[in-house]
């Protein structure tokens, strides 16, 4: 933690359970209940439905490194968790409280790590492509009402001009 020029450290009280073992690779430790890790998924259990203010969500148990987890999908085929597979994800203590004993528990949740791997560029790319179309029709447009133009040319010449400034714009790039 930073605080203004000065790091302050703060040291982090961990379990056995935290500690690295060679059968499991700990990438990140989040906290001290949620880390992420990469693991064998060696069995997938479906376990119930369930409504939630998100819509229908599915619970499935997850099996891995002799652990067990839960894990929450809005798709009763889900296809993050698959038995022999390795598979990234954060797993997280979450607490609840016996409705017969009244005393708290405690269960592992599991989540995807989601890895982002497209790029903004194409989506940037095809923003940029329709400005150039409406600016394009635009400047046809003013061509037709300078009387330059038949409208029946409108949309041949706004391909052009299209055309022109997506050229221009790569020889600017280059």
């Amino acid at each position: 933690m930073a605080v203004g020029n000065v790091a302050i450290i703060i040291p982090l009280k961990l379990s056995r359970r935290d500690t690295i073992r060679s059968d499991r690779s700990f990438t990140e430790l989040k906290s001290l209940n949620k880390l992420t890790m990469k693991a064998l998924i060696t069995e997938v259990k479906f376990l119930k439905e369930v409504d939630s203010q998100f819509g229908k969500l599915y619970s499935f148990q997850v099996s891995y490194d002799n652990e067990r987890a839960i894990y929450r999908s809005k798709f009763k085929d889900q296809k993050k968790f698959k038995a022999g597979e390795e598979v990234e994800f954060t797993e997280e203590i979450q607490t609840y409280t016996d409705k017969k004993t009244g005393e708290p528990k405690e269960y592992k949740v599991i989540k995807p790590v989601n890895q982002n791997k497209q790029s903004n560029f194409g989506r940037a790319l095809k923003k940029e492509q329709a400005r150039y179309s409406g600016f394009a029709v635009s400047y046809a447009k003013d061509l037709v009402v300078a009387g330059r133009l038949q409208r029946e040319e409108l949309s041949e010449y706004a391909w052009v001009l299209f055309e022109l400034m997506v050229q221009m714009d790569k020889s600017i790039e280059s």
